[in-house]
């Protein structure tokens, strides 16, 4: 079993997760009590990184920059195609890099950090504030914007038939969607994947 989790991960146990509000807490013990199977723990945007790194867009880079934009922000960086990693922290934590002095406070503690002002939790907070709107009404706003990122893909490539059968089934399907979103979730499953390289 392999378990991608966001956070501070050493040695197989989360140190901390201010995004899972988790401290010091050993997951693989845990499940140890009940799966007998050998289990691995790593941080989630490290895992991005490598499976993009072996079947995704990083595939052509040597060398790469990345970042996952989602509840908060995490990093990872690729150096002659291997991950970067040291011994004593997950390394690369972008999301609590402080760039505003004295700034937002963050659930890691700190003041000032990169996800309180660039994640999609805050943009959300923001779209709401902005537009006076509830929290129920995000997916109307969401849903419209995924359709007309599709519309305008298929005017730009009217010979993908690709953008045109995901624009109908997501078109079909917006009662699902509708119920996922506000019955079964707290928190929007939406992120960004941000990736600059070198060949």
């Amino acid at each position: 079993i392999g378990i991608a989790a966001p956070g501070e991960i050493q040695k197989n146990e989360i140190i901390t997760s201010s995004n899972l509000n988790l401290k010091q807490y050993n997951i693989i013990k845990a499940l140890k009590k009940y799966i007998k199977i050998p289990i691995n723990l790593r941080n989630d945007a490290k895992c991005a990184a490598l499976c993009e790194k072996k079947y995704g867009s990083l595939k052509p880079y040597k060398t790469a920059v990345f970042l996952t934009i989602g509840t908060g922000i995490g990093g990872a960086v690729i150096w002659q195609n291997e991950l970067v990693t040291t011994d004593e922290t997950s390394a690369f934590e972008f999301g609590h890099m402080i760039i505003q002095k004295n700034g937002k406070m963050c659930k890691c503690g700190k003041k000032g950090c990169f996800e309180r002002y660039a994640s999609i939790s805050e943009l959300k907070k923001n779209i709401i504030k902005y537009y006076k709107i509830k929290k129920e009404q995000m997916f109307e706003i969401a849903f419209s914007w995924l359709l007309e990122d599709f519309e305008q893909m298929c005017r730009i490539y009217p010979e993908n038939q690709e953008y045109a059968r995901i624009k109908t089934e997501i078109a079909e399907n917006y009662e699902k969607f509708r119920i996922d979103f506000t019955e079964k979730s707290t928190e929007v499953s939406c992120g960004l994947v941000m990736v600059t390289g070198v060949r």
